[in-house]
């Protein structure tokens, strides 16, 4: 699912922090990655994308490791239709990054 953001964010690393997300090792050219588990396992687990040209992230749910030999597809929930848990979660992201505080 797509989160609309006004503007480009200040200090994305920092809030993205803030509401339990690391970065993701899996860093792609002029974007960043951010990932944060559901469980105590490691998936199912929601998976941000920032485009540094863009103003919007990109969310999804991870619900499996990627199980096909050097493809990274897997199996993910998309949008909030198909689940509910990334309509609330994408609230919090977007409340966290409209947020005043720059730190």
């Amino acid at each position: 699912m797509k989160i609309l953001l006004d503007k480009k964010p200040i200090n994305l690393s920092n809030k993205m922090r803030r509401i339990g997300y690391h970065s993701d090792r899996r860093q792609k050219l002029n974007s960043k990655s951010f990932s944060k588990r559901i469980s105590g396992a490691d998936y199912p687990k929601f998976h941000v994308y920032y485009h540094e040209d863009a103003t919007y992230l990109t969310l999804h749910i991870d619900m499996k490791q990627a199980s096909y030999g050097g493809v990274s597809a897997h199996s993910g929930e998309y949008t909030e239709e198909d689940n509910q848990w990334l309509k609330e979660e994408s609230l919090k992201i977007k409340n966290e990054l409209l947020s005043k505080d720059n730190a």
